[in-house]
């Protein structure tokens, strides 16, 4: 019998640290940055493979459009990618997947030059579609692009956390105990 109680305490910590740790990031906001050298936990590789190039500059792209696969860790309200490209990179259009197949919407921000680089942002202040295992799938369209023309040297992904809720709580609890 003492072992059944303890075994439910067990059970109820163990759960509570689990959606806590989940849940759980302390200022409601990550930002993950990445030089495409390796995968990260966010980011995957830039797809297809075939498209691109590792260099000592940088990732080039050969043909468009490049997709960038972005795994959130937990659900976002709203997410922002930023490419720093080199500035003698032929110009580019930034978007993100919104829906299935091939539904893209591009950004109207325009590019900031910063000293050598070039900024490329997209910020999804709503997030509606999101792909199986929490990943945004962004697109990067170079118009006209000419080989080695393009040069990507970093991406940084800034994710804000959705709040909450009683359904996100009931999902956790079922994926726990499945």
């Amino acid at each position: 019998m003492r072992y059944i109680r303890r075994m439910r305490w067990f059970v109820l910590v163990l759960l509570v640290g689990y959606v806590a740790w989940q849940s759980v990031i302390a200022s409601g906001s990550l930002e993950a940055v990445t030089d495409f050298r390796e995968r990260t936990p966010y980011f995957d590789v830039l797809l297809p493979a075939g498209r691109v190039e590792r260099s000592e500059q940088g990732i080039i792209l050969n043909q468009e459009p490049v997709y960038i696969d972005v795994r959130l860790p937990v659900r976002a309200k709203s997410a922002a990618l930023e490419l720093k490209v080199d500035s003698s990179s032929a110009p580019l259009k930034l978007g993100i997947q919104t829906g299935e197949g091939f539904n893209f919407e591009f950004s109207g921000l325009p590019a900031e030059t910063v000293g050598e680089f070039t900024l490329y942002r997209y910020d999804a202040l709503d997030l509606t579609y999101v792909r199986p295992g929490h990943k945004l799938r962004f697109i990067i369209s170079a118009p006209g692009l000419v080989t080695d023309s393009v040069v990507v040297k970093q991406a940084t992904i800034s994710v804000k956390r959705a709040p909450a809720s009683l359904s996100w709580w009931q999902e956790q609890f079922m994926r726990l105990w499945n």
